[in-house]
């Protein structure tokens, strides 16, 4: 329908096709019937798939976490691909979009982690520990709810802070009190029972992850040990370094408020060196 049509059409028009989906900051109408008094227009969870872009391969309910304060809510969705890639890909991943409300200290969003890019919406094709992260105002209690459970191989939440790995179970709640970043990592096998997707993968780079979701901060998590890390600037200057000892840390950077860093982490099992650009 979209390729046939949405190039001929004006204003006003009416699709001569169904519309199966909507993608991703896709505009659309909603027309209130004649008899209709309820002008209220409802979302569910039941609603948000990953369409499929093979012929004969199935839509898939996403992996849900969703955040509620008690005064705002938030949501993100996590599936696996074959299509897919790791890292952010703006054709089929949604970046989150902070600072709709014009204070974004205060602004709850949660998110999972793109290569180094927070996103709302994150297809993945063989990443088997996934950042999981949340904005919001100090002091706050969020809980967070797990949903679309099956969409996941043996999904588990590791927590760094504690080195304890729990299996998700459809409705799990977690509290968290203020902002996190950096704590807490979706794990899992590849593409639930009944998806596409990869259904056996490696970690690789020791599990590792590098990005930065906070102004002249850069957050680093492995799954092995983490010893040191250094963050240099492209021309080789010194911006950050941690001697850590755990499995993540966050390390403030002096000389920079935003750009291209350049990161080495030293672990257990070896070292290993990303660019990223520094929020």
């Amino acid at each position: 329908c979209k390729a046939e049509y949405l190039d001929t059409l004006s204003p006003g028009d009416i699709l001569p096709c169904t519309v199966t989906h909507i993608e991703p900051f896709g505009a659309f109408f909603v027309q209130l019937k004649d008899e209709a008094t309820d002008k209220t227009v409802k979302f569910t969870a039941d609603m948000q798939k990953f369409v499929a872009e093979t012929e004969g391969e199935a839509a898939t309910t996403a992996f849900t976490i969703t955040a509620d304060n008690g005064n705002a809510k938030s949501g993100a969705a996590l599936a696996y691909a074959d299509n897919a890639e790791n890292a952010f890909n703006a054709t089929e991943d949604v970046r989150l979009m902070r600072n709709l409300l014009g204070n974004s200290a205060n602004e709850l969003s949660v998110y999972t982690v793109a290569g180094d890019m927070a996103t709302s919406v994150n297809r993945i094709n063989d990443a088997r520990q996934i950042p999981l992260g949340l904005f919001a105002a100090e002091g706050n209690v969020t809980t967070l709810t797990f949903t679309g459970v099956d969409a996941l191989l043996e999904p588990s939440l590791y927590d760094a802070e504690t080195g304890t790995d729990t299996p998700i179970t459809e409705g799990m709640t977690l509290s968290v009190n203020g902002a996190s970043h950096g704590r807490y990592f979706i794990r899992a096998k590849g593409a639930g029972e009944g998806t596409t997707g990869i259904t056996d993968v490696e970690t690789g780079d020791g599990g590792v992850n590098v990005y930065s979701v906070t102004p002249r901060q850069v957050v680093v998590s492995s799954g092995a040990e983490l010893l040191e890390v250094s963050v240099y600037s492209v021309g080789g200057a010194m911006l950050g370094h941690e001697s850590v000892g755990g499995g993540r840390t966050a390390v403030t950077l002096d000389g920079i408020d935003s750009g291209v860093a350049v990161v080495r982490v030293v672990t257990a099992d070896g070292q290993t060196t990303r660019k990223l650009v520094v929020k």
